[in-house]
């Protein structure tokens, strides 16, 4: 449940949700949440009840200093944000890739402060380390910058803080469905299910392969972000 609190210098109303619930807001679910912690401000006006508006105090202010709300949903629509999570086994090829090339096709479709992306696996044995080099140089050969990514491990956090959680194959996606919480499991897809022009169930996992193997991963990746990238612009345009 949502509870309206009041800010640190008690001058306009907010409300702090947990990151899923901010996340998944419509902006008419953000404008009533904000329109009742504006009313809750409105009756600290009168702070002692004997139906005289009271001395500002430290945690009373006279209402007229409550900043206008916006009634605007249109304006609110612009908050919405997506985040979406990759995940392949160790963080250091697929998903990685994955995250670098998405990242682009947000970046060139302006959606860059309204898409959360991030990468992890479903083991920690390459914890901290950066991409494989040989992700790393085909990726570069594309023109997708890998080098500031590090691996980590998933966490149980993240099955409630992203949108979508997307496996690179089978396995991964076994993995997430066994530590992943019943009420959470929607969240779970395969990276291939977004493929516009390629047809096949998972991402080869390329690391005790050949530069053909990576050449692959990239023409799948590319595709299903392709294909991505429009179903994360249909849910920022018409809300979750």
């Amino acid at each position: 449940m949502l509870v309206p609190r009041l800010s640190a210098d008690m001058d306009t109303p907010w409300i702090n949700p947990t990151p899923l619930e901010e996340q998944r807001f419509t902006p008419e679910g953000i404008l009533l949440v904000h329109l009742i912690a504006y009313a809750s401000l409105i009756m600290l006006g009168n702070c002692h009840g004997t139906g005289e508006p009271s001395t500002p105090g430290p945690l009373c202010r006279p209402v007229h200093t409550i900043a206008p709300l916006p009634t605007d949903v249109a304006a609110l629509q612009n908050m919405r944000q997506f985040s979406v999570l990759f995940v392949c086994m160790g963080n250091i090829c697929r998903s990685p890739t994955a995250h670098g090339v998405f990242r682009q096709r947000v970046a060139r479709a302006g959606l860059a402060d309204k898409v959360r992306i991030d990468s992890v696996g479903t083991h920690s044995a390459h914890r901290g380390e950066p991409p494989d080099a040989r992700a790393q140089i085909h990726a570069r050969q594309r023109g997708y910058a890998l080098a500031d990514l590090r691996s980590r491990q998933i966490t149980d956090g993240d099955f409630h803080t992203f949108d979508l959680v997307l496996a690179m194959d089978y396995d991964n996606l076994a993995e997430l469905r066994r530590r992943c919480p019943p009420e959470q499991q929607y969240r779970l897809r395969r990276m291939t299910e977004f493929c516009l022009r390629t047809s096949s169930p998972v991402v080869p996992d390329p690391y005790y392969g050949n530069a053909q193997g990576f050449e692959r991963v990239l023409d799948l990746l590319e595709d299903a972000c392709d294909g991505l990238l429009a179903h994360v612009q249909r849910e920022l345009n018409t809300g979750r």
